[in-house]
């Protein structure tokens, strides 16, 4: 039960940043998150974190004339749950649109969670993968 409430937790959140539903997706994260990403200045943490790291990947999207940014998870690969803790990877595919192009990159999507009142809240997120490429 607790392994499908983690899972189910972390496809709410990715199709909420997917759908761009900020408010939505922050709703995910604990006070004391910490994203690790590849792009300036590559981790955020504390309370602002979830908000600070949408910003940044906006930013980043509109340097490069995107428009659109979608990450596609795979199946999970690993989920560990106890009590109070969770831990997830998966594979997942980051694509960015716009101006008639478009950029990939494979990698690998990495979480802990920990169970609150309102659920399972993200406490740590973390991508790897190459370069985005046409």
């Amino acid at each position: 039960m607790a392994h499908q409430e983690v899972v189910g937790s972390i496809n709410r959140f990715v199709d909420a940043v997917n759908e761009g539903n900020h408010g939505e997706a922050l709703k995910h994260f604990s006070p004391d998150a910490t994203i690790i990403e590849d792009i300036p200045p590559y981790r955020w943490h504390g309370p602002q974190a979830g908000a600070q790291w949408m910003v940044a990947m906006g930013e980043n999207a509109a340097r490069s004339g995107m428009t659109s940014i979608a990450m596609q998870l795979g199946d999970a690969t690993r989920v560990e749950v106890d009590a109070a803790n969770a831990y997830a990877v998966y594979s997942a595919v980051l694509t960015l649109s716009g101006n008639g192009l478009r950029l990939q990159s494979g990698g690998c999507l990495m979480f802990t969670l920990q169970r609150a009142e309102t659920g399972w809240l993200i406490n740590s997120l973390a991508w790897g993968g190459p370069a985005l490429q046409p």
